[in-house]
């Protein structure tokens, strides 16, 4: 059987998630291409929103080659839902117009259940297609160990109000018996983070074992977003089995409405005051979202599209 060739392009850090996926799937092949040297591809796969350079490639949309893949990961759907200005309005129209006259040309897919549903109420048709980090063969088993952290977040500093910061603040400072543990993943340079206090403290961007690590330590994970996708840190803190608090309804996690404080707060207190091990969230993840799960996904996927 010939090999699919696709060139992977978009968000880094999604763009790396991806490969890991599409390692060692036999019929696929992943080139590194310039996006002006694309004729020999056969997917041109694209992850976070629609990649508009490409309309001034005209060659792009008259060959037969590439196809091209847009993966919805979060909020790059925003931009379509957010009240209509020129370029939002030109990037539904394109991606509708591109789907009636180029049927195969393009395929969208959504990485959660409500980024497609959000997709298809501005006309696009998209496939649920989660992408995931969890590889149950190299992840350090969940063991117990201390936990010393109540509370994880991640909090990039970029986006403190985005993802919820000042939620974060105001837990800390109205609830002193608790520790809290914030990851400021676009942060390297320990000067520029905030000013931690007795129990709230701040880390730069770690590595993936140490962050491990940092699962391991806590108690609960908050994620308490305006908008998310499938949040790749809340299916690695329910693989450590933590009790997970999310602004999205998720099976086995505690969801409670972005901007409810008090729910938040009260919600926290309980889990904290009678908290267990979340096994059931770990056992969830383990049989759905298992990196051995999404591959074999991705190679019905790219079976289908050899065989049009």
């Amino acid at each position: 059987m010939s090999k699919i060739r696709i060139s992977i392009h978009g968000n880094p850090y999604h763009v790396e998630v991806v490969k890991q996926l599409l390692e060692n799937i036999e019929i696929v092949e992943i080139v590194d291409r310039s996006f002006s040297n694309l004729s020999d591809i056969d997917v041109f796969y694209w992850i976070s929103g629609f990649p508009s350079f490409l309309l001034k490639r005209l060659s792009f949309w008259t060959n037969d080659k590439p196809l091209l893949l847009v993966h919805w990961i979060g909020s790059d759907v925003i931009s379509l839902t957010l009240p209509r200005g020129t370029f939002q309005i030109l990037d539904k129209f394109i991606i509708k117009f591109i789907e009636k006259i180029k049927f195969g040309k393009i395929i969208n897919l959504a990485g959660s259940p409500w980024l497609k549903a959000e997709l298809k109420s501005q006309g696009i048709n998209a496939y649920y297609f989660p992408l995931t980090t969890l590889d149950i063969k190299k992840l350090r088993r969940p063991n117990i160990i201390q936990k010393d952290i109540d509370v994880l977040t991640y909090l990039p500093k970029s986006k403190f109000s985005f993802y919820g910061g000042d939620y974060i603040l105001k837990l800390a400072r109205e609830l002193p018996q608790f520790t809290f543990a914030a990851v400021m993943p676009d942060i390297t340079n320990t000067r520029e983070l905030p000013k931690s206090s007795f129990n709230l403290k701040f880390y730069p961007r770690v590595s993936f074992d140490e962050m491990q690590l940092m699962y391991l330590r806590s108690k609960c994970f908050i994620r308490f977003t305006e908008h998310d996708g499938l949040s790749l840190s809340v299916l690695e803190a329910l693989y450590y089995k933590l009790q997970v608090i999310w602004s999205y309804a998720f099976p086995y996690v505690i969801n409670v409405k972005y901007g409810n404080f008090d729910e938040l707060k009260n919600v926290l207190i309980h889990v904290l005051s009678d908290y267990h091990l979340n096994e059931e969230g770990h056992k969830y993840v383990v049989s759905n979202f298992s990196m051995d799960k999404m591959k074999e996904r991705y190679r019905k996927l790219f079976l289908l599209l050899l065989s049009e």
